[in-house]
């Protein structure tokens, strides 16, 4: 394997590369166990490479029945049961374990008079005894020495975070990939070209920060699942990036996106099923309207630097970025087709070498403070010189790309509807995966035969009837269907809205439960001033409408009153509860008429 260094000059860290080696060592160990090994767990093997920093085992010939399973487990505890079928879906091997030995156990089943398997080859990282102090670029190389880890804390304060995931090799780290509406993993081309070519063949969880000597932490195999590469779908286009001067980029790129799907790990659960979060698809905003959105972007590897902590240690963990959008046709260069599908940010970092170009990709670019997911990033615009001022934007791939947004929609069937109680941005619900129903009753009764239905996390207080042969899928999280006592968004981290009603109006309520109203229209969507919501009532009903803020906050109540039947029209000035003008950011529309609410996202800038 090639080895690569770490180089630093006046204190900034220019490459994502550990000092750490990783090789594939060949290992001679076969197990057979017999009739008189069943109904007991039996440790069979240990495993151990000195001074390794993680270890990853690949087995050949498994024989396994219904029930038994091998049990591995690392010395800090962290354990995998494989059973045939998690063996199937991690390809003969194991997750990876922290430390420098891992403990194989034997469970045969009552009933299996065969268990058996070879340890052909084990994947260790370990310390490059090679790397030291030389001179690079006119740089001090400079190399950690300390081997003390840091508390293996997760960065739970970063929003959204559970949704976001590390592809990874074993001692390399890079590229980010995320959770979407129907389970399926996004990520830039370049992300999945790490995963293509460079083997980051495993997706990762709950990541823990790396360790003062620059080694990779892995989270516990729980939080660890195999990429599944058949049936990927990914794609690409080159283009050229101005600097701000007006100077061309000198680097051209591919701007593309890759879906990919994660096999269930040994929990036999996928990460949405596991994790229970996920990133809402919606339309970047057109370019007339993009200039100065406000957006987070996310990554693993350290988006732009590495930063070094305050006692001396290296995070190579998720890091949340924000900045507003810049205009695209002002920047890009080389590319005929739409520019209404890229997305460009005033975000840079100081980088010389090409290869961290891929190492910095394929997290989600969100709406601030929002899990709406409105595009991937694919890369930071790096300095070509240390203190260059003559940067550019970095870039990303929105959802207006159709190719994108369709291959992500149509990735596990084209027969399919959508259904998120809280997940329409601005638009009319079409069923697709980012207009979805917010009803479950109203995607099912748009599915034709054997569609399969995506529904996610919340409970849908409501009578369903299903007549026609359709799979319902809860993808991303626990999904309740029925009366409850919370509602649908209430489950989905929205508070509950919905006040007592006047005994007057209990009787309208009662008579038009199953009529429903239009869809709404909001305008203009983002908004600056101040946005006209329109709608259209079927009967006279009473209207409830209340705004609430990313964090399900409520903002204000525009209307609780009985309307008439026909064409309604709401204004909301921006201005919160207290009549101070609202921040810059995402926010939710919740109108109830009877047992019907709809849901609508404002974009304020």
């Amino acid at each position: 394997m090639k080895k690569r260094t770490l180089v630093m000059l006046s204190g900034i860290i220019l490459m994502p590369f550990s000092l750490w080696a990783q090789r594939m060592v060949p290992y001679s160990f076969q197990y057979q166990g017999d009739s008189t090994q069943q109904g007991i767990m039996k440790v069979v093997s240990n495993v151990s490479y000195p001074n390794a920093e993680s270890i990853r085992l690949y087995f050949e010939d498994v024989s396994l029945g219904d029930k038994s399973y091998l049990l591995l487990e690392g010395p800090d505890g962290a354990q995998q049961r494989l059973d045939a079928r998690a063996l199937r879906n991690w390809h003969n091997t194991s997750a990876y374990f922290n430390g420098d030995k891992v403990k194989i156990s034997v469970y045969q089943a009552k009933g299996d008079p065969r268990v058996a398997f070879e340890l052909k080859e084990v994947k260790v990282s370990e310390e490059n005894a090679a790397a030291n102090v030389q001179q690079m670029h006119g740089a001090s190389l400079i190399t950690q020495t300390s081997t003390t880890p840091n508390a293996a804390q997760i960065h739970s304060d970063i929003p959204y975070g559970k949704a976001i995931g590390r592809l990874t090799n074993g001692n390399k780290v890079g590229g980010a990939g995320w959770i979407s509406p129907n389970g399926a993993i996004v990520t830039s081309r370049e992300g999945y070209r790490l995963v293509e070519e460079s083997g980051f063949d495993i997706i990762e969880f709950n990541v823990p920060l790396s360790n003062n000597d620059l080694s990779v932490n892995h989270p516990a195999p729980e939080d660890q699942y195999p990429l599944n590469l058949d049936g990927a779908v990914y794609t690409s286009r080159h283009v050229q990036v101005k600097r701000y001067d007006g100077t061309p980029y000198d680097l051209e790129r591919a701007l593309g996106f890759a879906v990919i799907e994660a096999l269930p790990n040994s929990t036999g659960l996928t990460p949405g099923e596991r994790q229970g979060e996920y990133f809402i698809i919606a339309l970047n905003p057109e370019e007339g309207s993009a200039e100065g959105v406000d957006v987070d972007i996310y990554s693993y590897t350290g988006l732009f630097d590495i930063y070094l902590e305050s006692d001396h240690s290296y995070n190579f963990a998720l890091q949340k970025r924000s900045a507003g959008l810049v205009r695209v046709k002002s920047h890009v260069e080389k590319y005929t087709p739409n520019t209404e599908e890229i997305l460009l940010y005033p975000l840079y970092g100081r980088n010389i070498h090409e290869d961290a170009w891929s190492y910095h990709t394929g997290g989600p670019v969100t709406y601030k403070d929002s899990n709406v997911a409105i595009g991937v990033h694919e890369a930071a615009f790096f300095h070509d010189e240390l203190g260059s001022t003559s940067a550019g934007p970095s870039i990303g791939n929105g959802f207006r790309h159709g190719i994108f947004r369709n291959s992500l929609n149509d990735f596990f069937t084209s027969n399919v509807v959508y259904v998120d109680a809280i997940g329409i941005y601005g638009t009319d619900a079409t069923g697709e995966i980012h207009t979805p129903y917010n009803q479950l009753m109203d995607g099912a009764s748009a599915a034709s035969a054997n569609a399969i239905i995506f529904i996610a996390k919340g409970n849908y207080n409501e009578s369903v009837t299903i007549n026609t042969p359709m799979t319902l899928k809860a993808p991303v999280g626990v999904v309740k269907i029925g009366s409850s006592e919370s509602n649908s968004a209430r489950m989905a981290q929205f508070p509950s809205p919905v006040e007592p009603v006047a005994e007057f109006e209990k009787s309208i309520f009662e008579e038009n439960e199953n009529k429903s109203f239009s869809e709404i229209l909001v305008h203009p969507n983002p908004f600056t001033d101040r946005a006209e919501i329109q709608y259209a009532l079927p009967v006279n009903t009473p209207v409830l409408i209340k705004v609430f803020d990313s964090h399900g906050n409520e903002i204000k109540s525009l209307l609780h009153e009985a309307q008439e039947a026909g064409e309604q029209t709401v204004m909301w000035d921006g201005l919160n509860k207290y009549g101070q003008q609202v921040t810059k950011g995402v926010y939710f529309l919740k109108i109830h008429t009877g047992n019907h609410i709809k849901t609508v996202r404002i974009l304020k800038q």
